[in-house]
């Protein structure tokens, strides 16, 4: 669902692309899905379940790397007007 919000944002409404500090409230359901997804299939001993959270942190940290060097470079922008 976050990809193809992504995708009519930025590809159908022709958003910037610049970094918004409300980028990091998708941050959280991505990384508790992940952790909920482990934890179940830990507790429920699920283990066909396991390969999910095994992808899906890759996906969590990707999501959370991007948005934190937006973030840096959205602060040197900044940084860099009022110098």
């Amino acid at each position: 669902m976050l990809a193809i919000l992504a995708y009519w944002q930025h590809e159908i409404k022709m958003l910037s692309r610049t970094y918004r500090f409300l980028y990091w409230d998708i941050m959280f359901p991505i990384g508790m899905y992940t952790v909920c997804s482990y934890q179940l299939a830990k507790v429920m001993d699920l283990g066909f379940l396991m390969w999910l959270p095994r992808c899906l942190i890759y996906v969590a940290l990707l999501a959370w790397l991007a948005t934190f060097f937006g973030m840096i470079r959205a602060g040197l922008r900044c940084v860099a007007k009022v110098s």
